[in-house]
């Protein structure tokens, strides 16, 4: 037996309400947990002299004389006679340190040989290699 066209006409009814009710409303939906952002260090560490020179602030050891890079997650602010470096940028967990050029520093992080395009856009383009990416830290040394 065929249903009769009022209970055909109650049933679409009911199916469009129930298919409205379904949808939403937000055209910009939002997730309920944000991502979380994760950053990540190099974790070697460079013990030298804070000095500046060949364009860019240089930490030097006995041997060698590295470029400091530093990542998306630090700002660098070279002042006449020293620098301030702010971290943590990116995790929300700033950090503020001013060393004088001449100061013992220990830098966490790793050493480059080439820098990738985005690091590259960091640096002053006569600065040399070869290259220290700064990692979490930047400090005075406990062996001044």
């Amino acid at each position: 037996m065929k249903p009769s066209l009022k209970t055909r006409t109650v049933l679409l009814i009911l199916a469009t309400i129930v298919t409205l009710s379904c949808q939403s409303n937000d055209t910009n939906p939002q997730p309920s947990n944000p991502p979380q952002v994760v950053a990540t260090f190099l974790t070697a560490e460079l013990v030298g002299t804070l000095t500046k020179g060949e364009g860019c602030i240089r930490v030097n050891t006995v041997n060698e004389s590295f470029g400091i890079v530093f990542p998306p997650d630090a700002s660098m602010t070279e002042l006449e006679n020293s620098v301030t470096v702010v971290t943590g940028v990116a995790i929300n967990n700033l950090h503020e340190v001013n060393i004088a050029f001449g100061e013992r520093v220990t830098v966490s992080g790793g050493e480059l040989e080439t820098l990738t395009a985005a690091l590259e856009e960091r640096v002053n383009p006569s600065c040399k290699a070869p290259y220290w990416v700064m990692g979490e830290t930047i400090r005075l040394s406990d062996n001044r």
